[in-house]
């Protein structure tokens, strides 16, 4: 969960691996092995679009509230 990957978010390679595994979650929902014809493709396509759109502003909020944390903690 994006709770689990809090730990990550100190370095930029932890931020970019949580980018990763978004855009990862994404294409096996998004996944259709009998995507055959271009329509399938396409609809595939849009699936991982939209759905990585509406994810990756979530990740990249977590990613910015757990910096502004650590620079409130550091001001502490």
């Amino acid at each position: 969960s994006l709770h689990d990957a809090l730990p990550i978010l100190s370095t930029a390679k932890g931020q970019e691996r949580l980018k990763t595994r978004v855009k990862s979650a994404v294409q096996r929902v998004c996944a259709s092995p009998r995507a055959i014809t271009l329509k399938e493709r396409i609809d595939q396509n849009n699936c991982e679009k939209d759905s990585l759109a509406r994810a990756m502003p979530k990740a990249e909020q977590r990613i910015a509230a757990y910096a502004e944390s650590r620079r409130v903690a550091l001001r502490d």
